[in-house]
């Protein structure tokens, strides 16, 4: 197989293939479409898959894969769609993932990838499809997110992030589908955007977040904070009134105490 160097797309997805994916076909120079999804592929994802430049598509999903993501893989600049999802890839989600530049879709749902949400997926401007579900991912939900403009599908669920959903995800004008449910977030959701269209099922399982009836979540505590505030303002105002009128009784009763001094001093009988 490695002698078809014309070769430019090779599909041998949807069959029962066992064992290793072989060097052999890093040889392909010309591939630029590789989909062996949906096998019983083994070991690990080899890395001079890489050295192919010209793929526009790599396909490894639901196989049984359990090495970590190679870094060669985040070297394929010209790449438009990448799915690694339901396997059993170990390790963190490199940083490097920002060099995909024109990529569309990147799947590496169900696995097992720890570590944090890079920042850098903010630098994926052309990015339609994301999903990190179903993984040990933990930290904050990047802020980065909300340069990612062609954002149509988000799924960050499953994980173990933290933190607040960042309000600025609001400018996500294109996102239809938003999944963080079964995570630790916590604080207010968002309300503007496209988060208005979002139902119950995207935020589920997060005890810690606050919002609109319609989220199904516990209301925000601002009311309670303002009725608090209601009877505390009034009753400084009150204090500081009480306080005021004491001074002014204070100085009323000394002025009259130091005429009386001086009545009692320049008294007729003393001329």
């Amino acid at each position: 197989m490695g002698r078809l160097h014309n070769l430019q797309r090779l599909g041998m997805f949807d069959n029962t293939l066992q064992g290793y994916i072989p060097d052999e076909l890093c040889q392909l120079e010309n591939l630029f479409d590789l989909d062996l999804g949906r096998n019983q592929l083994s070991g690990s994802v080899p890395s001079c898959l890489g050295n192919l430049t010209a793929f526009k598509l790599l396909s490894l999903r639901s196989n049984l894969l359990n090495s970590t993501i190679p870094s060669t893989l985040w070297g394929l600049s010209d790449i438009l769609q990448l799915d690694l999802s339901s396997n059993s890839l170990i390790g963190p989600l490199s940083g490097a993932v920002g060099n995909l530049k024109v990529a569309t879709d990147i799947d590496v749902s169900y696995n097992q990838l720890s570590g944090s949400v890079p920042s850098s997926i903010g630098s994926l401007v052309s990015l339609v499809n994301l999903s990190l579900a179903h993984n040990n991912l933990e930290g904050p939900i990047p802020s980065s997110f909300v340069t990612c403009l062609s954002l149509v599908l988000l799924d960050l669920s499953q994980n173990n992030l933290s933190g607040v959903i960042p309000k600025s995800l609001e400018a996500l004008s294109y996102l239809k589908y938003l999944n963080l449910s079964f995570n630790i977030l916590q604080g207010e959701i968002p309300t503007g955007g496209p988060f208005k269209n979002f139902s119950a099922e995207s935020f589920v399982s997060n005890r810690g977040l606050r919002g609109a009836s319609h989220f199904q979540v516990p209301p925000c505590k601002r009311k309670t904070s303002i009725a608090i505030l209601k009877y505390v303002i009034p009753g400084i105002l009150s204090a500081m009134l009480l306080a005021t009128s004491m001074i002014w009784l204070l100085m009323l009763r000394r002025k009259k105490n130091v005429k009386a001094a001086a009545n009692s001093i320049f008294t007729p009988q003393d001329f």
